[in-house]
């Protein structure tokens, strides 16, 4: 489900306090970063660009995109407090 524009656009202005050149600069500098990242495949499978299997990280570090809300948004879970930085470490370096 996408988003619609009036939410994306009311979103992206909240995050510049409603100022409208502020969120004009961040929407080109998100564009540019994410285009040069596509450009470069900066998003590989997570499981061989970690070397290990995807749920070991996701375990260790439990932020991520779990559903669907019932209005059809992205559904984001966050659990700061689960997080084991001293394994983060191990798995990822």
């Amino acid at each position: 489900a996408n988003e619609e524009e009036a939410y994306a656009l009311c979103r992206w202005l909240r995050a510049r306090k409603f100022n409208l050149l502020d969120t004009i600069q961040m929407v080109e500098e998100a564009s540019a970063c994410r285009s040069a990242a596509l450009a470069h495949n900066f998003y590989p499978n997570p499981s061989a660009a970690l070397g290990i299997d995807a749920s070991i990280y996701i375990s260790q570090f439990p932020q991520l995109y779990y559903s669907f809300a019932r209005n059809g948004y992205p559904l984001f879970i966050s659990k700061p407090g689960k997080l084991h930085p001293a394994t983060m470490e191990c798995i990822t370096t």
